[in-house]
């Protein structure tokens, strides 16, 4: 089995029972174990990508009800 990263995105590579050589996305196996940006991080953070744009849309939201610009 291969891993290759390709334009940000991971891929393996292996051979199948008749030797076809077949790629499927990393995610969509255990290879890649946790979340990248925590592991990257090494515990600095608590938050990733998806939380900070989560809190920034509650804080746009919560901006605009309160007739304050955000």
């Amino acid at each position: 089995m291969e891993h290759r990263c390709i334009f940000g995105e991971s891929y393996l590579y292996f051979y199948d029972d008749t030797g076809l050589l077949r790629e499927i996305p990393a995610v969509w196996t255990d290879f890649r174990k946790g979340d990248v940006f925590v592991e990257l991080a090494n515990g600095r953070s608590p938050l990733h990508a998806g939380t900070l744009l989560e809190l920034a849309h509650l804080v746009e939201r919560l901006g605009r009800e309160l007739g304050h610009v955000v």
